[in-house]
């Protein structure tokens, strides 16, 4: 009831609505930057994470104090402070143990150590000549990220990615 409570009245820095107040109850969620404190419903994060009219190092920063963030963790209630930080750590724990679909696949995932997701089998000498400490400029390496949608059928799809949903123990 607590955490409800203090969700209730949470504007999202996108759209400014209450997102408890929102029309459709599916969109009452939010989606919780890990590193920095802004508010948004998870919509409208998600929404601007896929948007194609900036670089990608703007969009994966926040829009209001563009600090960076890797991810988001959709969630049904604002947390901050100890409580934000369990919801992360919960979050990445959950997904370590899930196998990256790029790195199964093609034995190389864009996402580098930026991944939430597992990296084990026999790919690791197929793409050696990419270094996972590369650091450029926005954690991604595109040419291997071309390289890998290419070898996945370039479809434009969601389903190997889904959308989690962070619940409660």
């Amino acid at each position: 009831m607590e955490a409800f409570l203090q969700s209730n009245n949470v504007i999202c820095g996108i759209c400014m609505e209450k997102v408890y107040e929102k029309e459709n109850t599916k969109d009452h969620m939010f989606g919780i930057l890990p590193n920095c404190n802004h508010p948004f419903c998870l919509q409208c994060i998600t929404t601007w994470r896929k948007t194609k009219d900036f670089r990608p190092e703007v969009v994966r920063s926040c829009p209001q104090c563009r600090v960076r963030s890797a991810f988001y963790v959709p969630s049904k209630y604002w947390v901050e402070g100890q409580a934000k930080q369990s919801l992360i750590d919960s979050f990445k724990k959950k997904f370590s143990k899930k196998r990256c679909c790029f790195y199964d696949r093609c034995g190389y995932c864009p996402f580098k150590t930026e991944c939430l997701y597992q990296h084990i089998g026999s790919f690791n000498h197929v793409f050696s000549y990419f270094s996972e400490d590369d650091d450029d400029e926005d954690g991604v390496d595109l040419l291997g990220f071309f390289l890998a949608m290419t070898l996945l059928g370039g479809e434009d799809s969601d389903d190997d990615m889904p959308v989690y949903i962070a619940e409660d123990d």
